[in-house]
């Protein structure tokens, strides 16, 4: 049976060992709240980074229909395809799912 000396420390060791624990959890918690939002400003940035390219794309393309005779208009059309399909397939990992999001 304990005695009544060893209960108050007991209970303090209890409280340190809880007030460990909690600052492990808020830590973690700390961690993975920084990870997710560093990915989402990643993501965020890619995004916009990914749509000005289409829309440059876009743009070259357009210019590629009014003027698509000699040489120019081999390089605006290749140079417009480019960049489109290389901002949608950016987009497209950026926003795929796997079976891991599930």
């Amino acid at each position: 049976m304990p005695s009544e000396d060893s209960q108050p420390e007991r209970r303090e060791h209890d409280a340190e060992r809880s007030a460990r624990r909690e600052d492990d959890i808020e830590r973690l918690v700390r961690r993975a709240v920084r990870d997710e939002l560093s990915s989402l400003v990643g993501k965020i940035l890619w995004t916009l980074l990914s749509g000005f390219a289409l829309l440059v794309g876009v743009q070259l393309l357009q210019f590629w229909l009014l003027d698509s005779s000699g040489g120019l208009g081999l390089v605006l059309l290749a140079a417009g395809l480019l960049i489109v399909c290389s901002s949608l397939y950016l987009l497209y990992l950026l926003y795929r799912r796997t079976p891991m999001d599930t």
